[in-house]
């Protein structure tokens, strides 16, 4: 247990650094608990010594400097730098005159929770920092598993991988790769899963059903009866869960119930996954029509036609829809509610089936052509392009300056997003259909009809492991200023 130093003591702990332990009354926490790079988390602290100084460390650098309350509290925000690694943290508080002192891990993580990575389906995460184009070269084989994947891509969080084909749905241990649970195990799905808070929502391709299974066990939450079959995967937005339908509708369902908010009937399938940014829906039919509509209540607020059916789901950016079509053409689109004119399209030598991926205003997809293009999003001006030798289908994604993608001959590759320049290519035959994923600084595929694997560099998931900082090596900065 860790006792209060006298005032002579603590004054030459103020200058030289700290000795004991935490402090059995004196308490601190972050929130939120599992925070991104980047963002700024929230540190507390009571049973502190009253209106005095206390260091705040991030791990062994003290970053802030507080003064407790005259009940011995604080609050105070740390901002999170855009380099902090993944994996384990600690917050440690000390009080400057008392000694008091606590403790607390946290974890900083960059998770892919849903097909493209978020509502808008930019397919860009924006928060991973530990691949990058001067290590990419070096991933190596971290594990694989057995999990059967079809076309669906995987969804990552809180240290479990999440992922559905033709043995069902299934929960992987981002650590090791050994699956964890399986659910459903008769059904075929070609859905990518989502997972939103404790929730996995995934739609099946051989029963007419959206499943909402426990994240953590798997057992089903609730059931709903679909029309028909879904290779749309779905995207959760406030408590609603968005999914296209084989019956050609697309789907609005509450995500605690599983009841029935809102359908709207396009011309034809809808195998695209809705993105919804601003409370406009967007979406794509085999009816070769682009709709938007309100997410609250599923009216059309327009819809904008191709020359030919539209598989892929659309990116949502800065106002304006990215989207291709069967018709060979990549469109951009103003969105919002006034929106469905064209801004610019290109023109590729194959269809297009899948998404695109944008950032840093630029926007990349592939095409049946055998080639990936990088676009300036704002002009349509192809910045630089790759033959890669086979069809893509595969969504690409992107993080930490990279493109990620995927081609139909069973090769994963990863291109300088800058300069186009291929940078590191993994063969994994027979296709690669299925968008990437990176989180936590790993790299997971599925191969269609094979196995998902994980890529990482050096140790893998171990290179973050960290040993909780001794409370006497810490050493307070004389030079910060007190944080108001």
């Amino acid at each position: 247990m860790f006792t209060k130093l006298n005032p002579a003591l603590a004054g030459l702990i103020a200058l030289f650094g700290y000795a004991g332990a935490a402090s059995a009354s004196s308490v601190v926490t972050v929130s939120p608990s599992v925070p991104h790079p980047k963002q700024n988390v929230t540190v507390s602290g009571t049973g502190f010594a009253a209106s005095e100084a206390i260091d705040v460390y991030l791990d062994t650098t003290d970053t802030l400097l507080i003064v407790s309350t005259s009940t011995g509290t604080f609050s105070a925000t740390l901002s999170l730098p855009a380099t902090e690694q993944p994996g384990k943290h600690y917050a440690t508080a000390i009080g400057r005159k008392s000694g008091d002192t606590a403790q607390i891990a946290f974890t900083v993580s960059t998770p892919w929770a849903e097909y493209g990575f978020g509502y808008a389906h930019n397919g860009f995460n924006q928060y991973e920092n530990t691949v990058n184009t001067s290590n990419v070269g070096s991933l190596g084989l971290l594990w694989s598993a057995a999990t059967s994947p079809v076309l669906s891509g995987a969804a990552v969080q809180s240290g479990y991988l999440y992922t559905a084909g033709k043995a069902g749905i299934k929960a992987v241990k981002t650590s090791t790769g050994s699956v964890v649970w399986t659910a459903n195990p008769n059904d075929l799905f070609y859905s990518s899963p989502a997972v939103a808070g404790s929730v996995v929502y995934i739609g099946s391709d051989s029963t007419p059903n959206l499943y909402a299974v426990s994240a953590s066990s798997g057992a089903k939450k609730w059931t709903y009866a679909l029309g028909s079959t879904t290779r749309s995967s779905p995207v959760v937005v406030n408590g609603i869960v968005y999914i296209g339908c084989n019956d050609d509708k697309v789907y609005a369902i509450n995500a605690s119930t599983g009841s029935l908010v809102w359908t709207y009937t396009t011309g034809g399938v809808v195998a695209s996954s809705p993105a919804v940014v601003d409370g406009v829906l967007y979406v794509g039919s085999l009816d070769s029509n682009l709709y938007a509509l309100d997410a609250t209540t599923g009216a059309q607020l327009w819809y904008f036609t191709t020359g030919d059916e539209i598989y892929a789901s659309p990116v949502v950016a800065n106002g304006v829809v990215y989207i291709g079509s069967y018709d060979k053409n990549f469109y951009a689109v103003q969105g919002g509610a006034n929106g469905g004119t064209q801004i610019w399209s290109y023109t590729t030598g194959g269809s297009i089936y899948g998404a695109a991926a944008f950032f840093n205003n630029k926007v990349v997809v592939g095409s049946d052509d055998d080639s990936i293009y990088e676009f300036n999003a704002r002009t349509g001006a192809v910045n630089w392009s790759v033959n890669t030798g086979a069809a893509i289908d595969a969504t690409p994604s992107i993080a930490n300056g990279i493109v990620y993608v995927g081609t139909d001959g069973g090769t994963l590759l990863m291109i300088d997003a800058l300069s186009g320049n291929v940078d590191n290519s993994i063969v994994s035959p027979p296709y690669v259909t299925a968008q990437p994923v990176i989180s936590d600084g790993v790299l997971y595929f599925n191969g269609e009809y094979s196995k998902t694997y994980a890529y990482a560099l050096g140790s893998g998931i171990d290179q973050f492991k960290r040993a909780a900082p001794r409370i006497s090596s810490l050493r307070p900065d004389m030079r910060l200023a007190v944080t108001r």
